[in-house]
């Protein structure tokens, strides 16, 4: 992902003032968490506004799952700030999903 940024037409693509999370998670957390291009570009530290929808691993293939869902339950208890990494899902149910499934409580945004 961050090398189809790197070759997009606007140098200004590869470093953007903040990130936007939606409905797929995974492609945020492989910039924010696992992309070693990603963290050269400073990715991860840019503020960021984590807006979930329907489906948390969407599109997350299966041996991948464990180790997402771990990830980022410990960057939420452990990393995040709560001012620079603002969350929410206007999605009641995946809100209830991810509290049972993870520990962590993101907040239900009425859309």
């Amino acid at each position: 992902l961050m090398q189809a940024l790197l070759a997009h037409p606007d140098p200004r693509a590869a470093s953007p003032d903040f990130v936007l999370c939606g409905d797929t998670a995974l492609f945020c957390w492989m910039l924010r968490r696992r992309s070693a291009l990603a963290r050269a570009a400073k990715l991860p530290e840019l503020p960021t506004l984590h807006m979930y929808g329907m489906v948390f691993l969407q599109y997350v293939p299966s041996a991948w799952r464990r180790d997402m869902m771990e990830d980022y339950a410990n960057w939420w208890a452990q990393e995040r700030d709560e001012t620079r990494d603002p969350a929410g899902c206007f999605v009641e149910a995946l809100g209830l999903q991810l509290q049972w499934q993870m520990g962590i409580a993101v907040p239900y945004v009425p859309a």
